[in-house]
């Protein structure tokens, strides 16, 4: 009788323990599964010849993306404080129409964003560990690169336009005006043209128009500034003090 009961509470026991087992290696495994492959092995899941990726951490989720985005402005840190300079610069001129010698008008409109540096940017969902929050920041190389070169492509355009009013314009105020704010989108596409080359390897010519065009702005620039250049002439000053 006794060894009956020892044997049926044995057996209960034993599926007792078994089920625990089971429940605990199943609680591991599930835990296992929720870590993402970015976590463990970041090369393999988001690799270098196809994203720039910065990996945030912090004790909430807008803490760590801060911080992963701290490690990606790192890619583009000169530049961003030149588009910042740059930018300044570009608001504090007015939307002026300028006026063609063949009576037609433009209005430059080129595209300027102080977040240039950070297009296509992604955050993946949030993980935690540790009571620590973590993030992946990433970019696409090629989907980032596709934006900067259209956004290139679009101030170029306008500073071909702006060149043909600094070159043709007879107020000579409006031809440096057009000359002016052609060098102050140059100067924003060099630093579109800098980054771009960061986020993909490019050929040295691949923006050799965009180049000569900046080339060419600071030429129209200093040639309209010569333009400038008068004399005042004042009856009775004979040794020209005044002019």
């Amino acid at each position: 009788m006794i060894f009956k009961m020892f044997k049926k509470y044995f057996f209960v026991f034993s599926l007792t323990f078994i089920f625990l087992v089971n429940a605990f290696a199943a609680s591991k495994n599930s835990a296992q599964a929720k870590v993402p492959a970015w976590f463990t092995n970041k090369e393999v899941a988001y690799p270098d010849s196809f994203y720039i990726t910065a990996l945030g951490e912090g004790e909430s989720e807008a803490s760590a993306k801060v911080n992963a985005l701290s490690q990606i402005s790192l890619y583009f840190n000169t530049s961003t404080e030149v588009s910042n300079e740059l930018l300044r610069l570009y608001n504090e001129s007015d939307g002026t129409k300028y006026s063609f010698s063949e009576q037609t008008q433009i209005l430059q409109t080129a595209h300027i964003s102080s977040e240039t540096e950070f297009f296509c940017l992604e955050f993946t969902k949030p993980f935690v560990e540790k009571k620590q929050v973590y993030v992946l920041a990433y970019i696409e190389r090629e989907k980032a690169f596709s934006v900067y070169r259209e956004e290139i492509r679009q101030n170029s355009l306008a500073i071909s336009g702006l060149h043909k009013i600094a070159q043709g314009e007879q107020n000579p105020l409006l031809a440096l005006k057009a000359a002016t704010r052609s060098v102050q989108i140059a100067n924003l596409n060099s630093a579109r043209i800098k980054n771009a080359r960061i986020v993909k390897s490019i050929p040295d010519d691949y923006f050799f128009e965009e180049n000569e065009l900046y080339k060419k702005s600071y030429e129209l620039l200093n040639q309209n500034k010569n333009n400038m250049i008068f004399s005042i002439q004042v009856d009775g000053d004979f040794n020209s003090f005044a002019s």
